[in-house]
């Protein structure tokens, strides 16, 4: 819990000067009008529980970020919708930002998450997707152990 903390006031502050800087492309402009953060603001989907781990290391992602997430769904939301919320963690996630040069583009390194969506606050589940280097991939038996079960709740999310 304290390395995710700790990744985040580090992201914060990398935005902060990249932002205060007027360096390399507005990476903050890019992340306020993704269209999961409007759909957020809209109070169409909310954060049941998130976990990122950096450096991760299996045979898709040696060195990359796997991410486990699940959403509360509270408006009607399309496929579409799915993966553009997943595309904005991507984003996130798994940004190559400089102090000097700003945010650069993705990173060379695998991204995989996996999300599940539920019917807003229950335990009725919508979609499963896995989420890899920026498309829907097929889940195999070995991935349903990194799906986030609907008992996980973030302290501050959802």
């Amino acid at each position: 819990m304290g390395k995710r903390k700790n990744f985040y006031k580090a992201m914060a502050l990398a935005l902060c000067i990249i932002v205060s800087c007027g360096c390399g492309k507005d990476h903050e402009l890019d992340l306020n009008n993704h269209e999961a953060m409007k759909m957020r603001d809209a109070g169409v989907y909310e954060v049941r529980y998130h976990s990122s781990h950096i450096g991760y290391n299996s045979s898709e992602t040696v060195g990359g970020v796997l991410d486990c997430i699940s959403i509360n769904v509270n408006e009607e939301m399309s496929e579409e919708d799915m993966l553009t919320i997943l595309d904005y963690y991507e984003l996130v996630h798994n940004g190559d930002i400089s102090v000097v040069d700003g945010y650069k583009g993705e990173r060379d390194e695998d991204y995989v998450c996996y999300a599940v969506f539920y019917d807003g606050d229950t335990d009725n589940e919508l979609q499963r997707i896995k989420y890899f280097n920026n498309k829907k991939a097929d889940i195999t038996d070995e991935d349903e152990a990194y799906f986030p079960p609907p008992y996980f709740r973030d302290e501050n999310e959802g």
